[in-house]
């Protein structure tokens, strides 16, 4: 595990100036925020650092796994390796393997690049022990499972936003976003998230159910995922609008 006075100079060293392609700007959607400020929140309350947030855990966890099948620049590659750190709170092995990867191509020469399937093997193996349906080291049944899959779905979502300023029109990628949306609100609209606040948010997603994937509408869902992470920390770590 990361020692937690480690990991806020790590977050810090993981910043890689946003890349423009084509004239589009890649979407900041709070992620980058949101870590710093739940390792603030584990820094100071014991509890949060010795067992790992539902929600934290099903957003980070699940917003590697997607990425990691993507393709990357270093800009989106760091966002990796974030999700490495956190994690590293709690977990060593799934830090590592993250971060392996996500070093390899911030520190590359390619303007683009991809993980190698050994890279994404053992990004997955790692990430089983996340998984809420088994007996593992998180341990997220009964009441966690429903704020694992809050995060799990807005991860999965974010993935997708963070990379889609290098190909903004591939219908794939767009059609990906459009079903996150509609996971995003549908969880939303069952009350999950682990406060009302984030299952609040979430229904905010409603609103890009019929809206075309087009620039304006991204970077709104991007700022909708900003506000259901905000929404899940504790008043006094939740960073200004």
């Amino acid at each position: 595990m990361i020692a937690i006075n480690n990991v806020l100079p790590l977050l810090v060293l993981s910043f890689v100036a946003a890349q423009t392609i084509n004239g589009v700007k890649p979407v900041d959607d709070g992620t980058r925020k949101y870590a710093v400020a739940f390792v603030k929140q584990a820094s100071e309350i014991p509890a949060v650092a010795q067992k790992p947030d539902p929600f934290m855990a099903g957003y980070f966890s699940y917003r590697a796994k997607v990425m990691a099948s993507l393709i990357h620049t270093k800009y989106t590659a760091a966002y990796m390796g974030i999700c490495g750190t956190v994690l590293g709170l709690y977990d060593e092995g799934a830090s590592k393997a993250i971060k392996a990867a996500s070093d390899r191509i911030t520190k590359g020469s390619k303007d683009f690049d991809s993980f190698t399937a050994d890279e994404v093997e053992s990004i997955n193996k790692e990430l089983a022990r996340w998984n809420p349906s088994i007996e593992n080291l998180t341990g997220f049944g009964g009441e966690g499972a429903g704020p694992f899959l809050a995060g799990a779905r807005l991860g999965m979502l974010a993935a997708r936003v963070t990379v889609w300023h290098i190909s903004p029109k591939q219908k794939i990628l767009l059609t990906d976003i459009t079903d996150a949306i509609k996971g995003c609100s549908e969880t939303g609209e069952k009350g999950q998230g682990g406060n009302p606040d984030v299952a609040q948010a979430l229904r905010g997603f409603a609103s890009f159910k019929e809206k075309e994937m087009d620039e304006a509408t991204v970077r709104s869902v991007g700022k909708q995922i900003e506000s259901v992470l905000r929404a899940s920390l504790p008043e006094k770590y939740r960073w200004p609008e």
